[in-house]
């Protein structure tokens, strides 16, 4: 996981924490709060509609008493019990008249002698007929009722009786039953004000339950005084905790509103903190490839920016110190080739017996001591041209140059090598000319390095193979050896100045350790590129690529490139 994504999560975890944290609170609170405030609104309801209901109840139980207290209607039954008198049940019927009068909800009002024989009644079709069967004038002998006897009326709605006896001096002389449309009582509790759409007041029979048809509902119950009916106002939860469906959507949107602030916070603080460091990096990495002018911007005053500055310091100090040692070193070359070619001269001329005739244990001395000297100057020679690499002073001198000629000069030139440790060249190359833009000398000098690599680090009497390939209008030259093979924790060391591997064909080291550098820096300023590939026991293979006209190949740093061939020289 990288810095910046380490970053980014801390800030969300910084910035959701909280928010996840304390909005299941809010939301549990104002959940709660919601249940409280409708279970009051249902109570005020409930209060309010029970009040109503009750004052409807003893409105009624109030007529009924009224009337059965009246003393006209007493002694008219009493009278009537003991003989018909029309005059009697004409005041009779004036008085029901009356009372049927007071409610619109009243249907008939009709009074029953103790046997239940109906002796006056607002309609006149009822005279005569027994009500004694019925359990509202079985009450009605005993007490007063106003809310316990139901019945079906005939246009089918529900109705009820009012009941209740009448007494002359103590005596059961008869019993006023009053039917009335129990629509009365159902719209005096109809009023739903404050309970919302769902809101509902249901007036139920004490052993009744209400039918809330599989929904989950608020509900306050009161009962009726006086009566066996009980109040019950509901509304539906869904309603109730509506405004939670709309918290439920701010929440998302905040925690969305959160989350892409926090990204962009944290991509902007992660941007600020890691650009910096990555420009560092960077410029690290190709100070480390030898490119000490790297320098970074110092764009704070904060640690990062003293981080800047004092690689930037570091970095010129470093360029400072390596310009002197490149001084210092070409110098030196130069002081040394001064002497050693004077040495060259002055030992031709011994060896050509200017000072006399040489024994032969004397000529075999200076022949010796002949080669080594030029041994130096070729070292002196090759330290020279890595630090005109390293200072970018390397010109090349490019002109149309054909390759395949090139590549024979070359294997041609190594010839004498080959015959020495009876090894086998093969060079295979496409027919036809390969014309590129080259430096042909420091080219030359490329394939003369890699085609002595693969002959020195080869056993004696095997097979070198040279194989060039047309690629993109350039070309692809693999030299492939039957040699010992590299290993791969020894690869990377093969581009490194002064560099070489042990040599299982003698115990001496060999060679500078410049030749694959310098093969390298020459490849790279060809726009080129190094490939290698080898195989520990069975060999190497290096490809060098060189582009066409129009082309280039990026070069290949140490830790892209491929296995490189043994031993460098």
């Amino acid at each position: 996981m990288s810095v910046i994504q380490k970053l980014v999560l801390s800030f969300l975890a910084l910035a959701l924490g909280p928010v996840l944290l304390i909005a299941p609170l809010i939301y549990f609170s104002i959940s709660q709060t919601l249940a409280q405030q409708a279970h009051q609104r249902l109570e005020s309801v409930a209060i309010i509609q029970a009040d109503w209901a009750q004052k409807v109840v003893n409105h009624n139980r109030d007529r009924l008493t009224t009337l059965t207290l009246k003393p006209e209607l007493a002694s008219g039954l009493d009278r009537l019990s003991r003989g018909p008198a029309s005059s009697d049940r004409a005041r009779l019927n004036e008085l029901l008249l009356a009372t049927k009068s007071q409610s619109d909800s009243y249907t008939t009002v009709v009074v029953a002698d103790p046997n239940g024989a109906v002796v006056s009644a607002t309609d006149p079709a009822r005279l005569g007929q027994s009500v004694a069967a019925q359990a509202a004038f079985q009450t009605g002998r005993q007490r007063a009722d106003v809310s316990n006897h139901f019945f079906t009326l005939p246009s089918g709605q529900d109705g009820l009786y009012l009941t209740a006896p009448v007494k002359h001096q103590g005596r059961l002389v008869g019993v006023v039953l009053i039917e009335s449309n129990a629509a009365g009582f159902a719209t005096a509790v109809q009023n739903h004000a404050g309970l919302g759409t769902s809101g509902e007041v249901v007036l139920l029979k004490q052993n009744q339950s209400p039918d809330y048809q599989a929904n989950a509902v608020l509900a306050v119950t009161r009962p009726i005084e006086g009566t066996n009916w009980h109040l019950v106002v509901k509304m539906d939860q869904s309603e109730a905790y509506a405004p939670l469906a709309g918290l439920r959507d701010t929440f998302l949107i905040l925690i969305f509103v959160v989350l892409v602030i926090a990204v962009f916070a944290a991509l902007f603080v992660a941007r600020s903190t890691i650009d910096p460091v990555i420009t560092l990096a960077r410029a690290a990495e190709l100070m480390s490839k030898g490119d000490l002018s790297q320098r970074v911007p110092v764009t704070s005053k904060d640690e990062l920016g003293s981080l800047a500055t004092a690689f930037n310091n570091m970095a010129g100090g470093l360029e400072k110190i390596d310009l002197a040692k490149s001084e210092f070193i070409t110098l030196m070359s130069h002081q040394l080739r001064t002497p050693a070619t004077a040495v060259k001269g002055f030992m031709a001329m011994v060896l050509d017996g200017y000072a006399g005739k040489l024994t032969a244990k004397q000529n075999k001395l200076l022949q010796a001591a002949y080669h080594e000297n030029e041994r130096q100057m070729r070292i002196v020679d090759d330290i020279l041209l890595v630090e005109a690499a390293n200072t970018n002073q390397m010109g090349l001198i490019k002109a149309p140059t054909n390759l395949t000629s090139l590549i024979t000069e070359a294997v041609a030139a190594q010839d004498g090598i080959f015959r020495e440790h009876e090894q086998k060249i093969i060079v295979s190359q496409p027919k036809g000319s390969i014309m590129l833009t080259l430096d042909e000398e420091k080219i030359r000098m490329v394939l003369e390095n890699l085609i002595n690599n693969a002959s020195k680090y080869s056993p004696d009497q095997t097979e070198i193979r040279v194989t060039v390939k047309r690629e993109n209008r350039g070309a692809a030259i693999s030299i492939t050896d039957q040699g010992f093979g590299i290993a791969p924790a020894d690869i990377s060391k093969l581009f490194q100045r002064f560099s070489r591997l042990p040599n299982p064909n003698t115990t001496q080291a060999q060679g500078s350790g410049l030749g694959l550098y310098l093969v390298k820096k020459i490849i790279q300023l060809h726009e080129g590129d190094i490939t290698i590939t080898s195989e520990v026991g069975k060999g190497t293979t290096i490809t060098v690529h060189l582009p066409g006209p129009g082309h280039s190949l990026s070069p290949v740093s140490v830790a892209q490139a491929s296995p490189v061939p043994p031993g460098t020289s």
